[in-house]
């Protein structure tokens, strides 16, 4: 999509929603496209939004952390760990399931003494309301 579908997209929906898959190369591509600048603004202005596993790291203030998890390689472009920087937390998703069990504890043991990491399963949420952060469990 062009920046101009984009834009229109954006302003045109009732939420923004962003799915997984490798962090890099989605916040690569959405820097690419001036994406990360209209979300951050649209976000700001009110708009709800939800991220679902990259869809969530992306808002944290920088995606450095994802190496254990994601192939850095995936975003040849990406010149910076620098994301939306909309939240002051660092989502960690997928955590004690399968087949990241192994790679969450890496990461937290790795980066929870810098960064403040928000593990959650994928029977979690983080919901978050102007600088108030919450963890719900599906039942």
């Amino acid at each position: 999509a062009s920046a101009e579908e984009i834009q229109a997209s954006l302003y045109r929906g009732d939420l923004i929603y962003i799915s997984g898959g490798n962090t890099f190369y989605l916040l690569q591509e959405l820097k690419r496209k001036g994406a990360d600048k209209l979300i951050q603004r649209e976000i700001e202005t009110g708009k709800p939004y939800i991220g679902e596993s990259a869809g969530a790291m992306i808002l944290a203030p920088n995606i450095e952390y994802v190496q254990l998890m994601n192939e850095i390689q995936a975003a040849p472009d990406l010149t910076s760990f620098a994301a939306l920087d909309l939240i002051e937390k660092y989502p960690l998703p997928h955590y004690q399931c399968f087949p990241f069990v192994e790679i969450g504890e890496t990461v937290l043991a790795t980066y929870g003494g810098r960064l403040s990491l928000v593990p959650i399963t994928n029977h979690q949420a983080i919901i978050v309301r102007g600088r108030e952060l919450s963890i719900v469990t599906k039942e």
